[in-house]
C-alpha cells in the first residue's frame, strides 16, 4: 500500500522539487519494506533445503525487473517529450538577436504514464496477494490475514 500511495502521490504532486523528493523517499521506503517482506514469505513457504534456490530465483526476477523497467520508462520518455531552450547562440539573423538552441526533455505526460504503469502493476500484485494461501509457521499456528 505504501508503494501505491507513493505512485499516486507522484502522479498528482510533482509541482515542486520537495514533492518529488518526498514521493521518491516514500517509494524507496515502500520498496525496502516489500523486499524484506518477500524474502520472509519466500523463506516461510519453501522447505529449508530449497531456501537457497528460492532466494536465488527471487534475486534473478528482481534483477530482470530492474533491467526491464528503465528500458520501458526510457521508451515513454522518448515518446513524450517537450523542446526546451537550453542556450542561446549570439548570432544575428534578420530580426532575431540570437538563435535559441533547443533540447528534448521528457514531458510531464511521460512521467504520468510511467507512474500509472507502476500503479497498474501494484494493483495486479494486490489481487494476486489476495489469493495467496496462508502459510503455516508451526504445525499449530497460522499467520493471520
Amino acid at each position: 500500500m505504501v508503494l501505491l500511495f507513493a505512485y499516486i502521490f507522484l502522479v498528482f504532486l510533482r509541482s515542486a522539487l520537495i514533492y518529488i523528493i518526498l514521493g521518491a523517499s516514500i517509494l524507496g521506503a515502500g520498496l525496502g519494506m516489500v523486499f524484506v517482506g518477500i524474502i520472509n514469505i519466500l523463506l516461510l513457504s519453501v522447505p529449508p533445503e530449497k531456501a537457497g534456490e528460492a532466494t536465488g530465483m527471487n534475486v534473478v526476477f528482481r534483477n530482470v525487473g530492474t533491467a526491464i523497467a528503465p528500458a520501458v520508462a526510457g521508451v515513454f520518455e522518448t515518446i513524450y517529450f517537450e523542446n526546451v531552450a537550453v542556450a542561446y547562440i549570439p548570432f544575428r539573423i534578420g530580426y532575431l538577436p540570437e538563435i535559441p538552441y533547443y533540447y528534448k526533455f521528457p514531458s510531464g505526460e511521460a512521467f504520468d504514464v510511467i507512474y500509472v504503469i507502476g500503479i497498474v502493476f501494484i494493483l495486479i500484485n494486490l489481487v494476486i496477494t489476495y489469493f495467496m494461501k496462508n502459510i503455516k509457521v508451526n504445525k499449530n499456528e497460522e499467520i493471520p490475514d
